[in-house]
């Protein structure tokens, strides 16, 4: 989420519109998206029907336990973002998704564990 915030401006002068899906009730997906991407319009999405219609899976041991996930959020913690108590579900598989203004889904992107998020080149490169 983080990085969302981070790439938000190089994403909007390419056109994006950048939003983030919270698997939480309104307040706590605020307070969240508030806390970790501060100015991405974040949606709240507490029985995940977005997860389920664009086929977002549930995270099993080996996308839950590798160096990248702990290298993650060792940073995460190092940027402050210290861990609370986990709400929602916390086997939910993060994804990523380039959507046109005419609906098509230009960039599917599902990650291969619960640290992975594309990087900034490809989803410019979808929007191109």
């Amino acid at each position: 989420m983080a990085g969302l915030a981070r790439d938000r401006e190089q994403l909007e002068a390419a056109g994006a519109r950048v939003v983030a899906v919270a698997m939480a009730e309104p307040e706590e997906a605020s307070r969240f998206c508030g806390d970790r991407a501060p100015g991405i319009l974040c949606l709240s999405d507490p029985q995940r029907v977005a997860f389920r219609a664009f086929g977002i899976g549930l995270a099993g041991p080996l996308e839950l336990m590798t160096p990248e996930v702990f290298v993650a959020g060792a940073q995460a913690t190092f940027e402050g973002h210290l861990p609370g108590p986990p709400t929602g579900d916390v086997f939910q598989m993060p994804a990523a998704f380039v959507i046109g203004a005419d609906g098509r889904v230009r960039l599917a992107y599902y990650s291969r564990n619960v640290a992975d998020y594309p990087h900034i080149a490809t989803l410019l490169a979808a929007l191109a």
